[in-house]
Formats: structure tokens, C-alpha cells, sequence
């Protein structure tokens, strides 16, 4: 027992030891949390997310030589992040940080006191900050939109197009397990003079299928007209219980290809048109992730192999190969280290083709064209569409009352924001701002004045309403209180937070001198470091604290501690 115990501890041993000698920014052994391209909310995953145990505060070098291109700090986002300019040519990023390199941080400090504001966005100029190879960057971390300790990796190409960084490392990373197929679907597609379309009332079918040895089977499909695929489908790899993303699909009628998908680069121009690619009234209402295997004329995603078609079927055009009109179709899923799923769908083309269209649509809905700007004006509701603002013509469903609209529901995508203008009259404007209704949880959208209107935007459609908020932020000391001594403690810690509308702008001072306070939006936490020294010469304190929110409500607090002086 105690040998196969001592078998088993060695085998885990050399797994963890072969998988840290890679070349990652990292001093652990590498496993992933999220991969390249993988399909994350109106985009597509930019790099690779590296496990760290859980922690924050392991080292992170740069892989090259190079300069620093930017330093970001934001609340959303990547949080902390640093990107690199190679001297090949290529960059790389680094997100989620807890704090950067000492070097790094000392430029950080003082551009965020010489600004006054903890949010920065720096872009020195070339070769201003030299960055050598394997040189200390930072610290890994939790900030900005990040779920969990982690280190965000990117590497872009010299146009800026990110590229799976697993590409250009030595060695693959473990992973023997082949792509997961939840789900499988098909539906009725339609063709005009632009080419490949999609009904909004034509959704997609389920379909059973088996798995067959090594195979997945579905049942035989009797069907006509034209038709195309989706699937709900991800990856594993091992060590690691999190999905990940799809590396590439192809599929085949008869044994010729028809469709193929490579997930190893795109254009941030693209993030918004994973929506094309993904059916989104399904994602919206039900949470399933529908990848279409066919591309639509609005599609324009540069992932996919246009030379193959569009990758529909269209059987009032396929000539039959035998008396039974038989026909199969094959779906392959690939995962990076071309672990291969492999799908077949016999096909039976029926002998009446359904042609159908669609019923037409309500008159009483309104149409927005792709191509060209739409301005509605409703009784107490304006909304302006940009040009380009969706992927294709669009009708609207609006149901107007006096202090809300409903724009259809949030299952059209859009590409661009539009505008919605709440006419005020004669009522009270102050504290009053646009909020949309999601997950049964009022969002604040924005309150800004112009020529008599309330305005905000939306990047989607839904249900909208005016609200009023009266209620100042919250403002506590958690490690401090009035007229106490604190020359121990290394920072200080408060919360502070806006149930409603949220915080538009903090400031905090010491005896009169701004401070730096770092915020962590996901825990409503601010704090200061002492370490900045902006009170180094006085034993009784004034801290000033001052928290807004988004429509002018102000909570302003104040405390006075004292603090033994520290030269060293």
C-alpha cells in the first residue's frame, strides 16, 4: 500500500514538474482555467487564463526583451494590467494584477497622484521603459472583472490581433481529453440576393444522437429545403475541472468539407460578432450556447474558411447519389492538441420541399435597416439607432408607458449602442436617471440633460424605465476610528458603496493632502498605504473621505487618528 502510495506521489510529482518548465510568464506548474477564444459574453476570450492555486502574489516575468507599451489600471476589465512590446514585433499582456514590479509601481505612483485618480491609462513613448527577458513585472492578482485569483495572458501579433500564446510555446501542456458535444441542433435557413439568412421566427431543433464506440450517431434526419447545424458543445484538459473553448471545427457532407473554423486568431474588430456566431435569442433565453456551423451573409468573421461556402445544406439542390437519397454529415471538434470528436448525422431528403417563408411581420412593428440610421420619436421616449447598429434588418416591437418602454425583448443583438431621450416637460429633473430591467435587477444606464431630455444608451434591447434616486452612498472605517492611535497598521480599509445608481467618483485626503485610494469594485473596498507617506509629519491626522454617486448624491465623512512619525 505505503509503495503504490510513494508510485502514485511520484507520478503527480513529475506531471506538476513537466508542466512548469514551459515557457509561461510564470514560476508554477501551468494549468488553465480559460483558453484561447473561448466564448465569453458578446466576445471572444483574448488570451489564456493561468491557474494560481487559488492566491494572489506569485511572480510574473516577461517572456522578451522589450518596452512597455501601456500600464492600465481600471475597476472592470483586466483590472492591472501591463502590455509589452517585443522587439520581434510582438506584444504581450499581463491582467488581473495585484501590483506590479517596484520599478513599475513607483511609475504607476506617480502618475496616479500627479492625475489624482486611481484609474490610469499610460502609453510611454517607445523604448522609454526597457523591459528585459524574464525580468519581475508584477505580482498575480484578482482585480478587475476576474472571478477568481488568476493570471490573464495575451500574445498579439504585430497588427495587434491576439494569437493563442499555446502556439509558440515548446511543448504542449497535458491534455488527452477530447472535446465534450452536449448538444446538437438544426434548422431551416433561407437565402436572398445577398446571400445566407436566418428567420428570427425559424429556431433551431434538437436533435438525439449516441455515442457509438468512438463516435457520436444521431437519428436519421428527414428534412428539405435548406438547413444548417449547431452544436452546444466545449473542452476539458486534464488536471483542471474548468471548460474551455473549442480549437477548431470542421464539418463534411459525403466526405467533402464544407465548413471549417479555426479559433487560433481574430481581430478585436470582431468580438461583438461572436453574437452571428453564436444563436443569441437561445443564449438569452435559456442559457445555451448554440455554435452555428454555417456563416450568414452578416457574418463577417474572419475565423472561418470562405473558400469551403457557407456551410449550409441546401437539398433542393442536391442531387441525389442513390435511390434513398441518402446522405451523411460529419461535425469534427478539435481541441488544441488535436484531440478529435467526432459527429455523423444521416441525412434522408423528403420528397416535398418545404419552401416556406415566414409569416410577415406585424404592422404595428417598427423596421430598422442595417445600413442606415432610424430615429424613432414615441410619446415621452425617443431612440436613435446608428447606422450599423444591428446585423441585419431588424423590427421592433415598442410598448410605450409613461415612465418606461419595452424594445422587444434582449434576444436581437445589437452591434452598436443606441440612444434612448425620456422627455422631462415640466417635471423635477434632479436625481432622476434611465435604468433597464435585467435578471429582475434595475441597472443604471446614465442621466444626462440635453435640450430638455433625460438621455443614456444601451448595448441592448429590453425594458427600460425612468427612476429616481435619493439615497446618498455608504461610507464605513472598518480598521480605524475617531480619536484612536494607529502606528501599526499598514493600511487603511473602508467600504464604501451605492445600492442604486453606483459610485461615479471618491476622493479622500489627509489633513488637506489627496490620497490614493485603491478601490475593489467586487468587494466595495477602498483603501490607502501608508507606505505613500503622504502623512509623514504630523501625529494627529484629519482623514477626509468623500464618495459621489452617479446622480449627485454625496456622503462626505470625517475622522481624526493619530500616527507615531516614521522617518526611515
Amino acid at each position: 500500500m505505503k509503495a503504490n502510495l510513494f508510485i502514485l506521489f511520484f507520478i503527480v510529482f513529475i506531471s506538476a514538474k513537466s508542466q512548469s518548465k514551459y515557457d509561461f510568464p510564470v514560476e508554477l506548474p501551468v494549468y488553465l482555467s480559460g483558453s484561447f477564444a473561448e466564448l465569453r459574453p458578446n466576445h471572444f476570450h483574448s488570451g489564456i487564463d493561468i491557474k494560481t492555486k487559488g492566491k494572489t502574489g506569485y511572480k510574473i516575468f516577461s517572456l522578451e526583451d522589450g518596452y512597455i507599451q501601456r500600464i492600465q489600471i481600471t475597476l472592470g476589465g483586466n483590472g492591472k494590467a501591463l502590455y509589452i512590446k517585443h522587439d520581434n514585433g510582438q506584444s504581450s499582456v499581463y491582467a488581473h494584477l495585484e501590483k506590479f514590479s517596484p520599478r513599475i509601481q513607483k511609475i504607476v505612483k506617480q502618475i496616479q497622484y500627479s492625475e489624482k485618480k486611481f484609474e490610469i491609462r499610460l502609453f510611454p513613448k517607445k523604448n522609454q521603459y526597457r523591459i528585459k527577458k524574464k525580468e519581475l513585472i508584477g505580482f498575480s492578482g484578482n482585480t478587475g472583472r476576474s472571478t477568481g485569483p488568476h493570471l490573464h495572458y495575451e500574445i498579439r501579433d504585430e497588427n495587434d490581433y491576439p494569437i493563442n500564446p499555446l502556439k509558440f510555446k515548446k511543448e504542449k501542456l497535458e491534455d488527452t481529453i477530447p472535446p465534450i458535444i452536449k448538444s446538437l441542433f438544426y434548422k431551416q435557413l433561407f437565402k436572398n440576393n445577398e446571400g445566407l439568412y436566418e428567420d428570427s421566427k425559424v429556431g433551431f431543433k434538437k436533435l438525439n444522437f449516441n455515442k457509438i464506440k468512438e463516435k457520436y450517431i444521431s437519428d436519421t434526419l428527414k428534412v428539405s429545403s435548406i438547413i444548417g447545424f449547431g452544436i452546444d458543445s466545449f473542452d476539458k484538459m486534464n488536471f483542471t475541472n474548468n471548460v474551455m473553448g473549442i480549437n477548431k471545427i470542421e464539418t463534411f457532407l459525403n466526405n467533402n468539407k464544407i465548413f471549417s473554423m479555426d479559433f487560433n486568431k481574430f481581430s478585436f474588430n470582431e468580438w461583438r460578432h461572436i453574437n452571428t456566431f453564436i444563436d443569441y435569442a437561445t443564449y438569452k433565453k435559456n442559457k445555451i450556447t448554440i455554435q452555428k456551423l454555417f456563416t450568414t451573409y452578416y457574418n463577417s468573421l474572419e475565423m472561418y474558411d470562405r473558400n469551403l461556402g457557407d456551410g449550409s445544406i441546401d437539398l433542393t439542390k442536391l442531387t441525389s447519389l442513390n435511390t434513398n437519397n441518402f446522405h451523411i454529415y460529419k461535425i469534427l471538434l478539435y481541441d488544441f492538441n488535436r484531440n478529435i470528436t467526432e459527429i455523423l448525422i444521416p441525412l434522408i431528403i423528403t420528397e416535398n420541399f418545404n419552401k416556406t417563408i415566414p409569416n410577415e411581420i406585424k404592422d404595428s412593428f417598427v423596421k430598422v435597416e442595417r445600413d442606415k440610421g432610424k430615429s424613432i420619436e414615441g410619446k415621452q421616449f425617443n431612440l436613435r439607432f446608428k447606422k450599423n447598429s444591428f446585423y441585419q434588418n431588424s423590427y421592433l416591437d415598442l410598448n410605450e408607458r409613461k415612465k418606461s418602454i419595452k424594445i422587444n425583448s434582449d434576444t436581437i443583438p445589437l452591434l452598436r449602442p443606441f440612444d434612448i431621450e425620456f422627455k422631462l416637460g415640466d417635471s423635477e429633473i434632479k436625481q432622476l436617471y434611465i435604468s433597464q430591467l435585467i435578471d429582475n435587477k434595475f441597472i443604471y444606464l446614465g442621466n444626462g440633460i440635453e435640450n430638455g431630455f433625460l438621455k443614456a444608451s444601451s448595448k441592448t434591447l429590453g425594458s427600460f424605465y425612468i427612476k429616481k434616486d435619493s439615497i446618498p452612498p455608504n461610507v464605513e472605517f472598518l480598521n480605524i476610528q475617531d480619536s484612536k492611535w494607529y502606528s501599526k497598521i499598514n493600511k487603511i480599509k473602508m467600504k464604501g458603496y451605492d445600492n442604486e445608481t453606483g459610485i461615479k467618483s471618491y476622493s479622500a485626503w489627509i489633513n488637506e493632502k489627496w490620497i490614493l485610494l485603491e478601490y475593489d469594485i467586487k468587494k466595495n473596498l477602498f483603501f490607502y498605504d501608508f507606505s505613500d507617506r503622504v502623512n509623514s509629519e504630523n501625529v494627529a491626522n484629519n482623514l477626509k473621505v468623500e464618495i459621489k454617486d452617479n446622480v449627485g448624491n454625496t456622503t462626505t465623512k470625517e475622522i481624526t487618528f493619530y500616527r507615531k512619525i516614521n522617518n526611515d
